[in-house]
């Protein structure tokens, strides 16, 4: 063992505290559930193997009809070790619990996490992952970075949030995506947008998207200011960028996109206007 850090033992209580910090080995799907649920600090390590987290899980809350969720909102970092976090939630489920269906992400995030390795499996959810500031304390300049993932994203309920990652962002934040993959039959790899105050942006790198209808990211805004938000794609294939307004939003958008040896096209709609012109560098426009 490493004298430090805390270690639990998935069934057991067994525990090694030294210097505070906190390192959690987990095994089953309702240790993770359990750390999703109400952790907001520490290191959590999986082992790669797949981890069913709406059987009884999931499931309970949504067929409830629980719409509430856990927010992390402290620093958390994920180790994933290739292991799979899977949600499926039936459609006859989610058809008759629609608003819980789609409170259900298998994260929802506020603070700094960081996430390695994990590969996320999901049906009829609201997202993979969904990060929303809320105006909470825990989020100004907050961290969310994702490596060496993959996203697989599906559904056949309407009306769910169907991009792998959401995000809703201001005060600081920044969001780093990295040699990851994303696999979506429905819409795309992001979709982010910015609310009142401006945020840190965005960096994808080396990533790869294929949609089944064509979508990329999709960024939006809704008040927003004349400060620049960079968007930076490097070394990606993304099938679009394409930019939207809110509605009832900032038609003047602040993001400052820039493409770097890419694959992609860059889009928006008839009423948005740009504030930063995107620039593109050795890029291929599809």
């Amino acid at each position: 063992s490493d004298d430090n850090k805390l270690y639990y033992r998935s069934g057991t209580n067994e525990w090694k505290n030294v210097n505070k910090e906190y390192h959690y080995y987990l095994t089953t799907a309702s240790d993770i559930f359990k750390a999703l649920t109400t952790m907001d600090n520490g290191i959590i390590d999986l082992y790669s193997r797949e981890y069913d987290l709406y059987t009884g899980l999931y499931e309970n809350l949504i067929l409830n009809d629980i719409t509430e969720r856990h927010w992390i909102k402290g620093n958390l970092i994920i180790n994933g070790s290739n292991a799979t976090l899977k949600c499926h939630i039936p459609e006859s489920v989610a058809n008759a619990h629609f608003d819980a269906a789609n409170s259900t992400s298998i994260m929802d995030i506020i603070g700094d996490v960081q996430i390695n390795n994990v590969i996320f499996d999901c049906y009829n959810t609201r997202y993979c992952v969904h990060y929303e500031s809320l105006q909470n304390i825990s989020a100004y300049f907050a961290k969310l970075s994702f490596e060496n993932c993959t996203f697989k994203y599906s559904r056949n309920v309407n009306d769910l949030n169907s991009e792998c990652i959401g995000m809703g962002a201001n005060n600081g934040q920044l969001f780093n995506i990295k040699n990851c993959k994303f696999y979506n039959d429905i819409k795309g790899a992001v979709y982010l947008h910015g609310r009142d105050d401006s945020f840190g942006g965005l960096n994808i790198e080396n990533c790869y998207v294929e949609s089944a209808t064509g979508y990329g990211v999709t960024l939006s805004q809704y008040t927003g200011n004349i400060r620049p938000v960079k968007i930076n794609i490097v070394n990606s294939l993304i099938p679009e960028i394409h930019v939207q307004v809110q509605p009832g939003g900032n038609e003047n958008v602040q993001f400052e996109i820039t493409v770097i040896n890419s694959k992609t096209k860059i889009t928006k709609d008839n009423n948005v206007k740009y504030l930063y012109e995107p620039l593109i560098f050795n890029t291929i426009q599809q």
